[in-house]
């Protein structure tokens, strides 16, 4: 089972863990499709991608069996006083978004089947 990382904040060193869990949960959450996060992702309004670190924060104490009771103005006060936490929990969620099939095992190639001449 994959663990959360832990990131260094203005509230000290806290888990974040961008998981299927906080993945839907954010989904529901923004009325959004997995299909819309890729193209989302670059171009983010700076309020979701506080719900965006929010969702991944509260993962990681899902994750780590910790109480969590943070906002997501407590991420807006954070990025006041670190901005690189966002790029850290950008590249984060990034790196958990579902790959398709890499790393399955290539499909059988199908041949076309030969006409049986009659």
């Amino acid at each position: 089972m994959k663990q959360a990382t832990i990131l260094h904040t203005p509230a000290g060193p806290l888990p974040f863990f961008f998981g299927m869990a906080a993945l839907a949960a954010f989904l529901e959450g923004e009325k959004m499709k997995i299909s819309e996060v890729a193209n989302f992702a670059t171009d983010m309004p700076l309020n979701t991608a506080f719900r965006l670190m929010w969702h991944g924060f509260k993962d990681g104490h899902r994750k780590e069996g910790l109480p969590f009771d943070y906002s997501a103005q407590d991420m807006a006060d954070w990025l006041d006083e670190d901005f690189s936490l966002y790029e850290k929990c950008m590249n984060l969620f990034a790196a958990s978004l579902p790959q398709g099939n890499e790393g399955n095992a290539p499909a059988p190639e199908v041949k076309p089947r030969r006409k049986i001449s009659q």
